[in-house]
């Protein structure tokens, strides 16, 4: 088994959230069925001064340089299965980011899960700073009840971007566990972009036996972990057939028991 589905991945970090369903219709022949669905996904209060920026309401906010999986990324972080979105949702909380010299940043802030209780929500400290070739990104966070140090490395190298991102994770009643991900991207020409990652899952099981053991831990209920194993490979490239049509291709492979997850997607611009 590749994964497990986040269809409850905890609480999602907003303090209150509108039902969804708008309007429900359902006959009892069910042939006229429907729905209506919505979602407040962003409503901010910014300012902003020569010194830093305040960020007040619904708002993304992520974390890491991995393409495919981010361990540092716990707030809400894309699924295996999540294709054709570039945005995540948004998150209820105050943000307040400063510059560090010419190129670096600090930021920090506070995210509130239900009801703003502090078992629901999170604190957090970062900060990007270059120095030689790398991108450095440190994080401190306290996400409902466990401790979490991060740090994302992000450099080039013979013409490919290259990245190390890991964080490691404390929960109050539980073993503490780490997880990293190393990878790379290169543009072998005008026409083919290729990504590839390797991610270690240490809050997964060894063997398949033990998975479903697995959704109870804090890892799965409240930290936004969503693969069972720990060892996973992920492959993806980008073809450009024509300047209107483009053809994707991605694998994830779970090293262990060789479960797989593929995906292919043609994209036709109809704008010209």
């Amino acid at each position: 088994m590749l994964y497990q589905e986040q269809t409850t991945n905890v609480q999602a970090f907003r303090i209150k959230d509108f039902n969804s369903v708008i309007i429900h219709n359902e006959n009892s022949a069910k042939t006229q069925n429907y729905y209506v669905m919505g979602n407040l996904d962003r409503l901010t209060l910014s300012i902003d001064n020569k010194s830093y920026s305040v960020t007040i309401g619904r708002q993304q906010i992520s974390f890491g340089s991995a393409k495919m999986t981010n361990p540092m990324d716990v707030f809400v972080p894309f699924g295996p299965v999540t294709v054709n979105a570039e945005e995540r949702n948004g998150v209820d909380g105050m943000r307040v980011r400063g510059a560090i010299g010419e190129m670096g940043e600090w930021d920090t802030g506070v995210v509130l899960g239900e009801d703003g209780e502090s078992e629901n929500s999170s604190l957090y400290l970062t900060a990007r700073l270059p120095w030689n070739h790398f991108e450095i990104q440190p994080i401190a966070m306290r996400i409902r009840e466990a401790n979490l140090l991060g740090l994302d490395l992000l450099s080039s190298f013979a013409g490919a971007n290259i990245w190390w991102e890991g964080a490691w994770v404390d929960p109050k009643q539980e073993k503490a566990y780490s997880r990293y991900t190393f990878g790379g991207e290169y543009q072998w020409s005008d026409q083919i972009f290729t990504v590839g990652e390797y991610h270690f899952n240490g809050a997964g099981a060894e063997r398949v036996s033990e998975y479903t053991s697995l959704s109870t831990d804090f890892a799965y209920a409240k930290g936004s972990v969503f693969y069972l194993g720990r060892h996973y490979l992920s492959i993806f490239a980008n073809f450009v057939l024509s300047p209107l049509h483009t053809l994707s291709a991605g694998m994830t492979n779970n090293l262990r028991d060789q479960s797989s997850l593929f995906n292919l997607a043609w994209n036709w611009s109809l704008n010209d």
